[in-house]
């Protein structure tokens, strides 16, 4: 899933601004395979285990002397819209653990931020994304 521009995006109730996207990735962090004895191919698969990353670039226009650190824990907040519309504005919500900052500088088109964090479900059988009407 991939979000450009986000109307507003706050960690842990601080707010990120000049957010251009965040992304959010799903992963197998485990999977099964099973064969039958009737041919090469897999009758069976399954991902009990799986990994949610999310990745926010931010437009730096200054120098970042604070701000996260890996190992924070908080709620990712961001609000979208598809449109001009508020009808079809939506919140998506998730706990994470920032892992890593990283940063890249361009001489023509200036700085980018990239938080990636990690996204932990509040109970090991719940999705830790949830998307909802704003």
């Amino acid at each position: 899933m991939l979000i450009l521009s986000p109307d507003k995006v706050t960690f842990a109730g601080e707010p990120w601004r000049e957010v251009a996207s965040v992304s959010i990735e799903r992963a197998a962090e485990k999977s099964v395979l099973e064969w039958s004895d009737n041919g090469p191919h897999a009758v069976y698969g399954d991902v009990p285990e799986e990994r949610m990353t999310l990745r926010v670039v931010r437009v730096l226009s200054e120098s970042e002397l604070d701000g996260p650190a890996p190992g924070a824990l908080g709620e990712l907040v961001l609000f979208t819209s598809n449109g001009a519309s508020d009808g079809r504005r939506r919140r998506l919500r998730a706990l994470g653990v920032i892992e890593r900052i990283a940063y890249q500088y361009v001489q023509k088109s200036g700085a980018t931020q990239t938080i990636t964090l990690l996204a932990v479900s509040p109970a090991g059988d719940v999705c830790p994304l949830t998307i909802e009407p704003a």
